[in-house]
């Protein structure tokens, strides 16, 4: 893996985001509103570049793991990667893959992806299997690359992935979605997994089991309404009312923990960007209806 030169000297996905933190904790006035958006394309644009390239190198990759950095600490497998880790790998050290479809428009990963975040762990989980982190020219720790020390062979490849279409099959047998309010459903996800982010790092237990459960609960009952609706087992007026419900209870959860102090107005501040951004979808669906 070997960017040019000039991508080096780009800010990492890390600093766009230390960048967006300092912003947003700044007073959102007219000008820090706009250099927020300005940011956040870039940092966009600087993803999707990486993105793209990485998407190339899977193109021609059988003795490597790529992974590529994404946002709040997470990195993404794609490609031939992400069956080489969901057919191979994780098998192998016990591990978990959940392959996701890639919802991307832009260099779609058609194997899906893996999200992944403790990378020191998956660095010392790799080297049981004699498979290595090595170095790449790119400067900014947007990349990181595992080399086997074999390759996988086209056969295989096939192999892994006709078992990726048998289960995106057997998924969409028990889960038939028309993506009836698309971007709905995206920020209730991103929503949903923040919130159990921030839930499982609580240090105090009797906090995550009284409040932080409860929010889970709350946020998981989103996807279940929206998905209820894409399948037609309840009408639109209905689910959106009750998503709205269920918005103004993880709003109030949300005050609670920041009074107790259990969670930072920083954490408040990232879920409230999905909440306002998925009330004003609300709001313009039902004014359709």
């Amino acid at each position: 893996m070997n960017q040019n030169q000039s991508s080096n000297k780009q800010p990492s996905i890390a600093q766009f985001e230390e960048q967006l933190q300092l912003l947003k904790s700044k007073p959102r006035t007219k000008q820090t509103k706009s250099e927020i958006e300005h940011l956040k394309n870039h940092l966009h644009k600087h993803y999707t570049s990486n993105k793209n390239y990485i998407m190339e190198f899977e193109k021609t990759n059988y003795n490597y793991l790529a992974l590529v950095r994404s946002t709040h600490n997470y990195y993404k497998i794609f490609g031939h990667s992400a069956l080489f880790y969901t057919y191979s790998l994780a098998p192998k050290l016990n591990l978990n893959a959940n392959l996701q479809d890639d919802k991307d428009y832009t260099s779609k990963s058609d194997t899906g992806f893996v999200s992944i975040r403790d990378i020191s762990k998956l660095t010392t989980l790799l080297a049981t299997l004699d498979i290595k982190r090595v170095k790449t020219k790119n400067q900014t720790g947007d990349f990181v690359l595992f080399k086997f020390p074999w390759a996988f062979t086209e056969t295989q490849i096939n192999d892994f992935n006709e078992q990726n279409l048998i289960q995106l099959q057997q998924f969409n047998h028990i889960v038939i979605v028309d993506n009836v309010i698309p971007v709905l459903f995206i920020t209730a996800e991103e929503l949903l997994k923040t919130i159990y982010e921030n839930v499982r790092g609580m240090g105090n237990p009797v906090a995550r089991e009284a409040l932080g459960y409860k929010i889970i609960t709350s946020a998981t009952t989103i996807i279940y309404l929206y998905l209820d609706l894409a399948n037609g087992h309840i009408d639109k007026l209905k689910c959106l009312k009750a998503i709205k419900s269920e918005l103004k209870t993880i709003k109030y959860q949300i005050k609670i923990l920041t009074d107790l102090r259990i969670w930072t107005p920083k954490i408040c501040s990232r879920l409230g960007e999905s909440i306002i951004k998925m009330q004003d979808i609300i709001e313009r669906e039902l004014k359709h209806i």
